[in-house]
């Protein structure tokens, strides 16, 4: 059975009172019974290699993840799924 990496992109907004929202305003919980929400978008590959391929060379809105930082530790997080 091949293993499957999975990344997930939420999006989320920081309201004038500094709370993480969605898009549409609503404060998103940070921890109790809340609702899962639905991710914006999903990869699925075999290989740390791949998924940042399609994160950072396919997926149209790659340009907005925009700090160095940021995407060195989406490499890191996809370098350690491939090895669990």
């Amino acid at each position: 059975e091949d293993k499957q990496i999975i990344a997930e992109f939420y999006s989320c907004i920081i309201n004038d009172k500094g709370e993480v929202c969605d898009l549409a305003g609503n404060k998103i919980p940070c921890c109790g019974n809340s609702k899962r929400r639905e991710p914006m978008k999903v990869w699925k590959a075999r290989t740390a290699k791949e998924i940042t391929a399609a994160i950072f060379e396919e997926w149209e809105h790659s340009s907005e993840l925009t700090t160095v930082s940021h995407a060195s530790y989406i490499g890191r997080e996809v370098q350690r799924a491939e090895h669990c």
